[in-house]
C-alpha cells in the first residue's frame, strides 16, 4: 500500500494540486506527506479527523513545506493545549491566513492563547476556535489580543459574561455558532 501512496504523491498529474483534503489515521502519515514535494505547493491543508501528536505538529517546523500554506485546518484533530503550543512555535507559517482548530475538546485556553501569540497570528484573516463550550477567559485573550479588527473569527461557542457589544465592536466579522471554515475559502 506505501508503494500505492508513493506513486500516486509522484504522479505528474499532482504537479499543480494546492488543496488537500485528507484524514491520516496515523500522525506519521502526515509526516510522511509533509516530506513529499506535493507539500511544498499545497495552498490549503485540511486534516480534519487527522490523528496528531506534539511531535508531529512539531514537524511543521522542521520543514518548509508549510510556507506556503494559506489555510490550515485542525478541525476534530485531538489537538490540545500543548500541541497548540508546539503549533504556534512554528516559523514557516509566512502565508498562513486562515487557521481552523475549532471540535478539539482537549484544546483549552492556555493552548488557544499561545495560537494568539504566535508570530503568525497577526496575519490570520480567519480564525475558527471553539467547541460548544462557553469560555468569557477566552472572549478576554481574544479582545485583548495582536489580531487584527477585520479579523473574520468563527466561535463554536459564546459568552455569558464579558460584554459582547464591544466585542463585536472590536472584531466587527465575528459569528457565532456552526460557521465552517469551508465557507471562507
Amino acid at each position: 500500500a506505501d508503494d500505492d501512496w508513493q506513486s500516486l504523491v509522484q504522479s505528474p498529474y499532482l504537479q499543480r494540486v494546492e488543496q488537500l483534503y485528507v484524514a491520516f489515521p496515523r500522525p506519521i502519515d502526515l509526516a510522511w506527506l509533509l516530506d513529499m514535494p506535493l507539500a511544498r505547493q499545497l495552498r490549503v491543508l485540511d486534516l480534519t479527523r487527522s490523528w496528531l501528536d506534539p511531535n508531529l505538529v512539531a514537524a511543521f517546523g522542521e520543514t518548509d513545506a508549510a510556507s506556503g500554506l494559506e489555510t490550515l485546518v485542525l478541525e476534530d484533530t485531538g489537538l490540545d493545549d500543548e500541541m497548540a503550543r508546539r503549533l504556534s512555535k512554528v516559523a514557516t507559517f509566512r502565508g498562513l491566513r486562515r487557521l481552523s482548530v475549532a471540535d478539539n475538546p482537549r484544546l483549552g485556553i492556555k493552548g488557544i492563547a499561545s495560537i494568539l501569540e504566535a508570530e503568525f497570528a497577526p496575519q490570520l484573516e480567519l480564525l475558527a476556535v471553539g467547541s460548544g463550550w462557553f469560555d468569557d477567559d477566552l472572549v478576554r485573550q481574544l479582545a485583548e489580543s495582536q489580531l487584527t479588527s477585520t479579523i473574520h473569527l468563527s466561535m463554536r461557542h459564546g459568552f455569558i459574561g464579558f460584554d459582547k457589544e464591544a466585542f463585536r465592536r472590536r472584531f466587527t466579522n465575528c459569528t457565532f455558532g456552526d460557521d465552517s471554515i469551508a465557507r471562507h475559502l
